[in-house]
């Protein structure tokens, strides 16, 4: 059961996943040969929110089939005709040369907001400084920020 939700793609979050493999095998110990229908009733009381319940009902019928002993196709046929969904070669970053130094623009969608990422939280430490506040007193701090 967890190889068919692996080969079909039914991992989203992960959150949900245990309990759907856990209602398919209930499913499954009961009857090997569940129809749609059988197999979204018994994933209904798994919240799930990611997937839309196509591809883990995909999995739960494809694990079937292999329970009962039947071959199923490999998941290399389940691709689209003609291979997988062209990219536009704009998209793909060194595609067209060198690449743009960072911060530049390029045009690439992918390029540029590539570009735009930064790691957060960022921790900078200031230097000591003295301040006096409106009575006078002198205070003498490291600020984070």
């Amino acid at each position: 059961i967890q190889q068919a939700f692996v080969e079909i793609g039914a991992l989203q979050c992960g959150y949900c996943t245990p309990a759907q493999i856990l209602a398919a095998k209930e499913l499954l110990d009961r009857n090997l040969d569940p129809d749609e229908a059988e197999v979204r009733d018994a994933l209904s009381g798994v919240l799930c929110r990611c997937t839309g319940y196509v591809k883990p009902v995909q999995a739960v019928l494809r694990a079937a089939a292999v329970l009962r002993g039947e071959s199923v196709k490999p998941i290399k046929e389940f691709e689209p005709e003609g291979g997988a969904i062209p990219v536009p070669p704009e998209w793909i970053p060194g595609s067209e040369g060198e690449p743009p130094a960072i911060g530049e623009p390029s045009g690439s969608p992918a390029v540029d907001i590539a570009s735009r990422t930064r790691v957060l939280p960022r921790i900078q430490v200031t230097p000591k400084e003295e301040t006096c506040n409106s009575k006078g007193v002198t205070a003498i701090s490291a600020g984070i920020r």
